[in-house]
């Protein structure tokens, strides 16, 4: 499926802004899907094609299987020394 064409058009992949007008969404949303790793995608340059066997499948597997294509919520941050650090040990401003 990896040369997969669009019969009504004959290209390979589509345009972020092409995807957001299919979807009725705005390009920024599907820039977070890219950026989160939902979405793949091609980029030549500055330019970012979503193939269309990809696009296809990931839009097939959110209508039949009814998930949100939105991003889980972020986890809570996590401190990242679980102690307190001790007066000595801490950064002395200049």
């Amino acid at each position: 499926m990896a040369n997969a064409v669009d019969a009504a058009t004959n290209r390979r992949a589509y345009t972020v802004a092409e995807i957001a007008e299919q979807l009725g969404c705005p390009p920024g949303t599907v820039y977070g899907w890219i950026a989160d790793g939902l979405l793949p995608h091609w980029k030549i340059g500055r330019r970012v094609f979503i193939p269309v066997d990809a696009w296809e499948a990931w839009l097939a597997a959110r209508v039949q299987g009814g998930t949100d294509p939105a991003p889980p919520a972020p986890a809570p941050p996590v401190n990242p020394v679980p102690f307190p650090v001790p007066r000595s040990h801490r950064a002395r401003r200049l």
